[in-house]
C-alpha cells in the first residue's frame, strides 16, 4: 500500500469513530419551558428561581458587559397560559407572584418542577418536559 492509502484508510476509519462513538456529545443546547397555566384578575406577574426574578412578558435586555442571554424568562401565550423559561438547564423550583394594579400582592406561590426527558441520552442530556403548573387566584 502507498503512503497516501495508509493515510486515507486511517482517516477515514477515524472519522467512523467519530460518529459511532457513543460518548461524543454534539453541542445542542435546549431552552427547557414549563407550562405555567393562570386564572383570576391581576396586573403583573412576577416569576423567580433562586435569586433571579423576571416580569412576566418584559423581555430582559442581555448583560452589555459580556454578552450574555438571560437564564429565566416568561413569555405570554393564550388563554393564561404562560411559558416560563430557562436556556442554562432545568428549573428546579420558581415561585409565582401575582401583583394588583397598585403593586400590592395578591398571591404567591412556589413549585417544584421535575423533569422528565423527551428525547438525546443520558449521558448527553436533551429535551425535557414538566408537569403543567396551575396558578389560580
Amino acid at each position: 500500500m502507498t503512503r497516501a492509502a495508509v493515510i486515507l484508510v486511517g482517516a477515514t476509519l477515524l472519522a467512523g469513530c467519530a460518529f459511532t462513538n457513543p460518548g461524543a456529545c454534539t453541542a445542542i443546547g435546549y431552552i427547557y419551558e414549563a407550562d405555567l397555566q393562570t386564572s383570576g384578575d391581576f396586573a403583573t406577574l412576577e416569576v423567580c428561581s433562586g435569586d433571579e426574578c423576571v416580569v412576566a412578558g418584559v423581555e430582559p435586555a442581555p448583560d452589555a458587559t459580556d454578552g450574555s442571554l438571560p437564564m429565566l424568562y416568561v413569555n405570554a401565550g393564550r388563554d393564561g397560559h404562560w411559558a416560563v423559561g430557562s436556556i442554562a438547564g432545568t428549573l428546579d423550583s420558581v415561585t409565582v407572584r401575582a401583583y394588583d394594579t397598585a403593586g400590592a400582592l395578591l398571591k404567591e406561590q412556589d413549585y417544584g418542577l421535575e423533569w422528565t426527558r423527551t428525547g438525546g441520552s443520558e449521558e448527553c442530556g436533551g429535551p425535557a418536559e414538566t408537569p403543567p403548573l396551575s396558578f389560580d387566584l
